[in-house]
Formats: C-alpha cells, sequence, structure tokens
C-alpha cells in the first residue's frame, strides 16, 4: 500500500480554484476528468466546510503516516456539534483520532 503524500484536502482546495477561475464549470465536470463520481467529488469538496483552523491543520500535513491519521473518512465520523465542543475544551484533531462520535456528519 502506497502512502499518500498529500491530505485530500488539497485536491478539494484544487477544485475550488477551478471551479472559481471557469476551468471547470461544475463538479460533474470535475468528476468525469478525475474518473470519479459527483457524489466522491462532493464528499470530498465538503472538506472545505471543516472550520478553518481544522483546514489549516490538514493542509499542513508532510508525513504520510500522519495524513493517513487524519483520514477523509475518519473526519466524515466527526460531527459539527462536537467540533465546538472541542474547540472550546481541546485541539480538533484530537477529536478524530478518539472517534468520539460513531455516527456521520455532513461537514
Amino acid at each position: 500500500m502506497t502512502l499518500p503524500k498529500k491530505h485530500i484536502i488539497h485536491k478539494a482546495i484544487k477544485w475550488e480554484t477551478m471551479l472559481d477561475d471557469g476551468a471547470v464549470e461544475s463538479l460533474s465536470q470535475i468528476a468525469k476528468k478525475e474518473g470519479l463520481t459527483r457524489a466522491r467529488i462532493t464528499q470530498i469538496m465538503n472538506l472545505l466546510k471543516l472550520p478553518s483552523d481544522l483546514r489549516e491543520f490538514l493542509v499542513g500535513l508532510n508525513d504520510p503516516k500522519e495524513i493517513r491519521k487524519y483520514s477523509e473518512r475518519k473526519i466524515r465520523k466527526v460531527q459539527p456539534d462536537s467540533l465546538a465542543e472541542l474547540r472550546a475544551n481541546s485541539s480538533l484533531p484530537d477529536l478524530i483520532l478518539d472517534g468520539k462520535d460513531a455516527a456521520v456528519a455532513k461537514v
């Protein structure tokens, strides 16, 4: 298995830039270019809805093992109300690793 070199949030940022610059007109076009489903593109793009401090943390990851620790799948399990609670008490990355909430959230 190959470890990732960048967190998947980098793709979401790239795609957002492509949309903003007019390089593509829709998420459907991105899906065609990437060979992914529109639903999968939406899942990845939803990472951009995370709190800015968590987005910055993910963008700054450069160790493949750390990147895997904070996978998109784990992040999707975090409930938005837990993010607010955690922000007041601790660090956002800890919530992801703890797997505190089992229900999938639309972040």
